[in-house]
C-alpha cells in the first residue's frame, strides 16, 4: 500500500492548486472573462470607456460576457452589482423595455441552469443593477454569463464592472481528511483528492480537503491525509 500511495504521490508532486475566490470584473481586474464580439477585444480602455455592449444584433448573434470557471461548493446563492452603462438613452429609438440584462448561470460545459432578468429602471445613462441566483443543486463548478436578450444597437447597455458575493450553505461539521464528503476518512479519501489534483473536476468537500488547514488544496494535504491514515489519528 505505502509503495501505490508513494507512486501517485511522486506523479501529482508539482500540482497545486488553491481554493477559488468568486471572479470580479472591472477595467483593472477581468482575467479569465470573455466577451465573444471579436471587433471588441477585451481590454481595461474598452471596458472603462462602456464599449463592452451586450445585445442581439441584425444577425441574431447575442453579445456575451463569461466569468471564469469558479467552484459552487459551498455556495447558497450568488449576488452580482453591475455597473451599467446606456449611454443611447436620449436616442428617440431607445426602448427602455428592451434594456434588460440577464445573468445565466451555467455549468462546466456551458449549458444554461438557471438565469434571472432585470430591467433598466429609468431613462439614463448609469445605473446599477442587482441580480441573484440560488445555486443549483449537485452543481460542483459553472460560470455567470451576461447577455441582453431583448436588446438592440440602441436600446443596450454596456458593463463596465461586477461585484460578485456569494452567501454561503448552511455550516457543516468539518472532518479534515474525509475529501469525498461520505462522513468518515478512509483511502477513498485519498484517491478523491489525487483526481482532483490531477483533473480539477472531481467533486470535492474543499473544506474537508484542506487537511493541514493552510487554506489551499495542495499534494501536502495528500501526505497529510495519508499519515493521518497510517497513525490512525
Amino acid at each position: 500500500m505505502k509503495t501505490i500511495l508513494a507512486s501517485l504521490l511522486a506523479l501529482i508532486a508539482t500540482v497545486t492548486l488553491t481554493v477559488q475566490e468568486l471572479p470580479q470584473f472591472s477595467d483593472t481586474q477581468f482575467e479569465g472573462w470573455s466577451y465573444n464580439n471579436p471587433n471588441v477585444p477585451l481590454d481595461g480602455e474598452r471596458i472603462a470607456n462602456g464599449k463592452i455592449v451586450l445585445y442581439k444584433d441584425s444577425q441574431g448573434r447575442v453579445l456575451t460576457l463569461t466569468s471564469p470557471d469558479f467552484t459552487c461548493q459551498d455556495i447558497d446563492s450568488i449576488k452580482a452589482t453591475v455597473d451599467w452603462y446606456t449611454p443611447t438613452f436620449n436616442s428617440s429609438s431607445f426602448d427602455i423595455n428592451k434594456a434588460t440584462l440577464t445573468m445565466t448561470i451555467d455549468d462546466a460545459d456551458g449549458t444554461p441552469i438557471d438565469s434571472v432578468t432585470v430591467t433598466t429602471p429609468k431613462k439614463a445613462s448609469k445605473h446599477t443593477l442587482r441580480l441573484a441566483l440560488p445555486m443549483p443543486q449537485g452543481l460542483t463548478s459553472g460560470r455567470l454569463r451576461f447577455l441582453s436578450w431583448t436588446g438592440d444597437y440602441i436600446s443596450s447597455g454596456a458593463v463596465r464592472g461586477i461585484i460578485l458575493t456569494a452567501a454561503g450553505a448552511v455550516p457543516q461539521e468539518v472532518i479534515y481528511g474525509d475529501a469525498d464528503g461520505d462522513g468518515h476518512i478512509s483511502i477513498s479519501d485519498v484517491t478523491c483528492l489525487i483526481d482532483y489534483l490531477l483533473s480539477g473536476n472531481t467533486p470535492i468537500n474543499l473544506a474537508n480537503a484542506d487537511v493541514n488547514r493552510d487554506g489551499s488544496i495542495t499534494i501536502a494535504d495528500v501526505t497529510a491525509l495519508i499519515d493521518k491514515l497510517l497513525s490512525g489519528n
